[in-house]
């Protein structure tokens, strides 16, 4: 039987037990870590900043009239030489810049309207005439080059307007755009970069909400294939608006440009102006061509690519 004593300090180790269990740290619980919120994805930045990168980023070509033959070189250094110094004047500062643009660059010059005239116009087959007709004794080859010379020509013209045009862009006021800003658009198209057309279009559009201009605006999403874009073009043009039947085709065309068959598909991008696309859809049907008026005629708009002459802006 336990004594007073015994009873107290077993009772004590008892309680310096129970205590020592009750203070012993508690293995934690597994936490899972909280999912980070996905980031949101910026804010796209304004079309007119978008558009100044690009004009930035453009490379600058070598000059324009190096692509010129010799002769052709030749005749404008004897037309430069046969001026007077107030004609000469009136070529390189003047309003014969925009009438004699290749004049206006062998004098030195460097105009924008004379470059835009190279680029959209036919004012350099009108000037140099001679280096751009064929006879009936030139060959396939002849009028090939001739016809490649205009294309080269008015493509360099226009990168160097575009390259020329950023500080222009950066400063002119919101009021003067709707002068501006169409001359960078069909300079664009004429050096091959749809991507600065569509930007042109879209800084206009932010104050600009006429048909014609989101007609535009809707053939380049057309073109890009960016549906959503075409989309709230479309939205913006009254169906009872004339540009609106243009409209109408572009989205047939979307629809379509998958379509299983190569001729309707060809056709369809055709319509977008995709014409590389349209001829690589039509590449399995070519053989048809002679049969198959379809065929044939996808193929001679391929081969203009989209113009009346091969490689030559349409003047409209």
């Amino acid at each position: 039987m336990l004594n007073l004593r015994s009873f107290r300090g077993f009772a004590a180790t008892c309680l310096l037990g129970l205590l020592g269990a009750g203070c012993a740290p508690a293995t934690p619980a597994a936490v899972t870590p909280a999912a980070k919120p996905a980031a949101e994805a910026p804010a796209p930045k304004p079309p007119k900043e978008r558009l100044l990168g690009l004009l930035r980023a453009a490379e600058r070509p070598a000059p324009v009239l190096d692509l010129l033959p010799t002769a052709a070189q030749s005749a404008l250094e004897a037309r430069l030489k046969s001026l007077a110094p107030d004609q000469r004047e009136q070529v390189l500062r003047g309003e014969l810049a925009q009438a004699v643009p290749l004049l206006h660059l062998k004098a030195g010059g460097s105009a924008a309207p004379a470059l835009l005239a190279l680029a959209t116009t036919p004012a350099a087959l009108q000037e140099l005439p001679l280096a751009f007709e064929s006879s009936p004794q030139s060959s396939d080859e002849d009028r090939r080059r001739a016809v490649q010379l205009a294309h080269d020509l008015a493509q360099r013209a226009a990168l160097h307007f575009l390259r020329d045009s950023v500080l222009d862009v950066a400063n002119v006021p919101a009021e003067e755009q709707a002068s501006l800003l169409p001359a960078v658009e069909r300079a664009a198209l004429a050096a091959e970069r749809p991507d600065i057309a569509r930007l042109a279009l879209e800084t206009l559009a932010v104050t600009d909400k006429s048909p014609e201009l989101q007609t535009r605006l809707g053939a380049a999403c057309a073109f890009d294939q960016d549906e959503k874009c075409f989309e709230s073009a479309l939205a913006a043009v009254p169906a009872s608006a004339p540009q609106h039947a243009r409209l109408a085709r572009l989205k047939q065309a979307l629809k379509t440009r998958n379509d299983p068959d190569p001729i309707v598909k060809g056709w369809a991008l055709l319509t977008l102006g995709r014409y590389a696309d349209a001829g690589r859809a039509l590449a399995p049907v070519q053989a048809k061509a002679k049969a198959d008026l379809r065929v044939a005629a996808a193929l001679a708009v391929i081969a203009a690519d989209g113009t009346a002459c091969p490689g030559v802006q349409p003047v409209c």
